[in-house]
């Protein structure tokens, strides 16, 4: 869920909005991305967006268990990662009646999973398992579409 905090004990820099679980713990990589990608956007905006990828972590933990996605991302572990991803866009794809929040709620996802991953796998020396999980990413977004077989089977 998302928190307002501003407790006195809590440094100043870290006040303001912030995800937690259902025990109020902190959501590690969506804390992190707020403080590093969001800190230059309107109190709503980032608001809105800590909405949205509260609204994947609950689908996450309800898939795979609490913290599923903290842990894949931590792990990156491209499987999961698509697993999660992929349930989560068909879940959102299959509303009774799907709208523009709905493609802003599945952007605002893919954007932090994007991104922390990248963060994740700077460190790694050429490392697929991120090449992998960015080109899972954009096939669930419908950037990019599967070759068909036959084709592909021409080039080789």
């Amino acid at each position: 869920m998302v928190i307002q905090l501003n407790q006195p004990e809590v440094p100043q820099r870290l006040h303001g909005v912030t995800l937690v679980d259902r025990h109020g713990l902190p959501r590690f990589w969506a804390n992190v991305w707020a403080l590093m990608a969001l800190a230059d956007h309107a109190e709503l905006t980032r608001l809105r967006k800590l909405h949205h990828v509260e609204r994947l972590y609950a689908y996450a933990d309800d898939m795979l268990g609490a913290g599923a996605l903290d842990d894949a991302l931590a792990d990156l572990d491209d499987a999961r990662l698509g697993t999660i991803l992929e349930g989560w866009f068909v879940s959102l794809r299959n509303q009774a009646r799907p709208t523009a929040s709905d493609q802003e709620r599945w952007r605002a996802g893919l954007e932090f999973v994007v991104m922390v991953s990248t963060w994740v796998g700077q460190g790694m020396a050429r490392d697929d398992r991120l090449v992998q999980l960015n080109a899972r990413c954009l096939l669930c977004a419908g950037r990019v579409r599967r070759p068909p077989v036959g084709r592909l089977e021409q080039r080789l």
